[in-house]
């Protein structure tokens, strides 16, 4: 009898969030669109020169994000590129906005 009950209810309880306010639906990840290749060499002149630049990048939650920072390396994972900072965040490098002022060209 327990079986057969959780199986009904189970079947029978659809929860969404268009039917919940209390969850929320997982954002799906937008496509990774490689950088400018001269671009990509400006970030990587800035890690072997180990010098403090200013980076502006899109944030998590979409903010714009500002920081004065060294750039410590980067990194591609399933095809991705990531800057990767000494604080150990991880920015993926089609999120980057402009480094010293400069801004991220459309394409290569």
């Amino acid at each position: 009898m327990g079986i057969s009950f959780i199986g009904f209810v189970y079947r029978n309880l659809q929860i969404s969030a268009h039917n919940n306010p209390y969850l929320c639906p997982m954002p799906t990840p937008e496509k990774y669109v490689p950088i400018d290749c001269n671009f990509y060499d400006r970030i990587e002149a800035a890690i072997v020169q180990r010098r403090i630049v200013r980076l502006e990048y899109q944030g998590a939650s979409g903010q714009s994000v500002l920081a004065e920072t060294m750039l410590k390396d980067t990194q591609t994972k399933e095809g991705e590129e990531f800057l990767l900072l000494p604080s150990g965040e991880q920015i993926r490098m089609d999120r980057i906005i402009s480094l010293d002022g400069a801004p991220v060209p459309k394409s290569c």
